[in-house]
This record gives C-alpha cells, structure tokens and sequence, in this order.
C-alpha cells in the first residue's frame, strides 16, 4: 500500500493513528492565535479607555456650561428682584394719600381752604 498522506498518518494492523508533530509550524500556529488574541484584545481595551476618556470630558464640559447657565439664571433672577422691590416702592410712594390730593389740586385746580378763608356752606 502507498501512503500518499506523508508522515501524518501512521497505519497500524487496519487502523490510522494521527501523529502528533512538535515542529515549529505547530508552535507558531498556536502562539499566532495567542499573540492574535492578545493584540485584539489590548485594541479594544484602548478604544475602551479612550471612549471612557472622552465620555468624561463630555459629560464634565456639559456639566460645566449647566452650572454656568444655573449662575447666570440667579444673576439675572436677582437683578429682577431688586427691580420689582424699588417698582413697588415707588408705586407705594406714589400712591399716598397726601401726593394723590397735591397732584389732583394741580390737575383740577382745587386747593384746600385757607386758615383765613371762610368755608361756608
């Protein structure tokens, strides 16, 4: 019988054996897998840790820009605030008794009697 496997196959009394060979091809083929895996994996753990890096900036700029627009939102709440307190003064202010018969005297041309005139009625 010929044996056209080469050294692969070894025949013994109706039965085949597979040789185990040790040689380089052997060894290279394995590490290449093992190599293959450890560079894989070392490029996701750095696109990881970049999008990781990323994300916290993103999420620190947005964060940032809240707190600023949080500081001017109070900024301007309070300069509104001491525009309504000195609007509702001044409209306390000009809504006294005293000023509102001076202004309708001048208006209407009324003026209180004086201490020498006689009001008779």
């Amino acid at each position: 019988m010929r044996d056209y496997a080469g050294n692969y196959y070894q025949t013994r009394t109706r039965r085949s054996v597979v040789r185990q060979r040790r040689g380089w091809r052997s060894m290279s083929r394995t590490s290449g897998n093992s190599v293959l895996f450890w560079k894989s994996l070392g490029g996701i753990m750095l696109f990881a840790a970049l999008v990781g890096v990323t994300a916290s900036y993103w999420v620190g700029h947005c964060i940032q820009e809240s707190l600023t627009e949080i500081a001017q939102a109070q900024e301007l709440r309070s300069e509104k605030e001491q525009v309504k307190t000195t609007l509702l003064r001044e409209q306390d202010r000009l809504l006294q008794g005293q000023r509102l018969e001076a202004l309708a005297a001048v208006q209407v041309g009324l003026y209180s009697p004086d201490k020498r005139q006689k009001v008779a009625f």
